[in-house]
């Protein structure tokens, strides 16, 4: 008999940090759930340890590979599962016991494809909550979903979305970072109805030994630009918030020249800095001008120079903190309509 929740993990180098999660698993007071483990090559004896937690709990599956990266350690996972709904979860973090029990439970009452929660982020020394101050339960159907995912007002990480099996319909985008990005855009576009449940379930664990943070700035950027790129053209590709088109681009533009700020502001050289905005700014420029309005102030000056003279950019934006004071984003306006 299949299991209601196939649970997606990937395990590479977090050893020390496993049998928090496992137990956390482990604990959930929803019962009906099977924990698909990839050891995506761990050479810690991450490996070895879930093939021990097999032993304690025979819903837990283990597939061993080469590394390949995350992206498609969780696709080989997808591919084999049988689950009702699909949740990820990183090997890193941990769950609260009620996780499962109240995502599954919200699914069915309020006959949705998606749920998506709120969570914790968890630091060496601190906890900090990040939970909408809205309505507990709130319904979007697939255009304001979709929407406020591009948007950024719905976060992009795996572990908030359990989701029917039916809806990852397009393969995990294959890069070591951000393929969250742009795969939970495309996946949504097949849901009918999403459900926010303002409740924070997730432990969300901050460490400078993960993927993200021990890769540059430059590096990381970059990837968040191809990553930007692939969820806008699938966008236009497939007909989708042509009535938002204005407002989606203008979104793109001001995190495309987020991205040069904060490759200005990276510590490397001029030169691998000039190479990467050279890099975005062909695509600003395939965009319109923007407005104080449609940018803001702060953003429509960074566009003003990012236009005129990528060199001057990076000297200006990167060398002081110009137009840094607070300035009404367009993310807070877009909140209001």
């Amino acid at each position: 008999m299949n299991e209601k929740v196939s649970i997606i993990s990937a395990v590479y180098q977090v050893k020390p940090y496993l049998p928090q999660f496992l137990d956390s698993i482990l604990a959930q007071s929803f019962r009906d759930w099977k924990l698909y483990l990839v050891d995506d090559g761990s050479t810690d004896g991450g490996g070895a340890l879930c093939d021990d937690y097999v032993r304690r709990d025979g819903r837990i599956v283990v597939m061993h590979q080469k590394n390949q990266g995350p992206a498609m350690a969780r696709q080989h996972a997808l591919d084999h599962c049988t689950g009702e709904y699909v949740y990820f979860a990183d090997s890193d973090d941990w769950l609260e016991p009620n996780l499962l029990q109240r995502m599954v439970e919200t699914l069915e009452q309020q006959q949705s494809d998606v749920v998506i929660i709120d969570y914790y982020r968890n630091t060496a020394n601190e906890q900090t909550c990040h939970q909408s101050h809205g309505p507990q339960i709130e319904n979007l159907n697939t255009h304001e979903a979709l929407l406020s995912i591009y948007c950024d007002r719905i976060p992009c990480y795996l572990w908030t979305y359990m989701m029917k099996r039916d809806v990852q319909q397009e393969r995990i985008y294959n890069k070591a970072i951000y393929e969250d990005h742009s795969t939970i855009l495309k996946w949504m576009s097949h849901a009918r109805k999403i459900t926010l449940l303002h409740e924070p379930l997730y432990h969300y664990r901050q460490r400078a030994g993960s993927i993200l943070h021990s890769i540059n700035s430059i590096r990381a950027n970059t990837t968040l630009f191809y990553a930007v790129l692939d969820r806008y053209d699938f966008l236009r590709r497939n007909h989708l918030l042509e009535d938002q088109q204005k407002k989606v681009d203008a979104y793109t533009v001001h995190i495309f020249l987020k991205m040069c700020k904060d490759i200005s502001r990276s510590n490397t050289s001029f030169h691998e800095k000039m190479k990467s905005v050279h890099d975005i700014r062909r695509a600003i420029k395939a965009f319109p001008w923007y407005s104080p309005m449609s940018l803001g102030t702060k953003y429509y000056l960074r566009q003003c120079f990012m236009r005129m003279s990528p060199k001057l950019f990076v000297h200006a934006v990167g060398g002081t903190s110009l137009f840094s004071k607070p300035i009404p984003k367009l993310k807070r306006k877009l909140r209001r309509k």
